[in-house]
């Protein structure tokens, strides 16, 4: 699983600064060609995302979108905060895109909504343990 979140972020790196290059031109669109338009992404599966956050630079996390009904509460109090539920809230977390944190397994909902989305990269393959 370390390796896993090592190639995740490696991963994500590369994206960040491949997408930096476009933060000067307002408007463009992410420069992958694995990019897709969020409309097409599937849902209750984890993915990763990209959007322009509040200072209009490119933010690329790993997101789930969760339909009514499929991300409970549980004991999740960042999610809950996150949304300013109240008791009125029901047992299920509203409808919507929710970043897969790395802190304790908790989702909280993207920053903005994303606007490009591909799937995960294969993890690395294990190497050989040395002798």
């Amino acid at each position: 699983m370390f390796a896993y979140g090592d190639a995740l972020r490696d991963c994500a790196g590369q994206l960040h600064a491949a997408l930096a290059e476009y933060d000067t031109a307002k408007g463009a669109e992410p420069p992958s060609p694995g990019w897709q338009p969020i409309s097409t992404a599937p849902h209750n599966k984890n993915v990763l995302v990209a959007y322009r956050n509040k200072i209009d630079k490119w933010r690329i996390v790993k997101a789930c979108y969760y339909e009514d009904g499929t991300l409970p509460w549980d004991e999740n109090e960042l999610l809950y905060d996150a949304l300013g539920a109240d008791d009125e809230a029901g047992d299920y977390a509203p409808a919507g895109w929710y970043e897969q944190t790395e802190v304790h397994d908790h989702v909280l909902p993207t920053d903005e909504k994303p606007t490009h989305w591909q799937p995960l990269p294969q993890p690395p393959h294990a190497a050989p343990e040395d002798k």
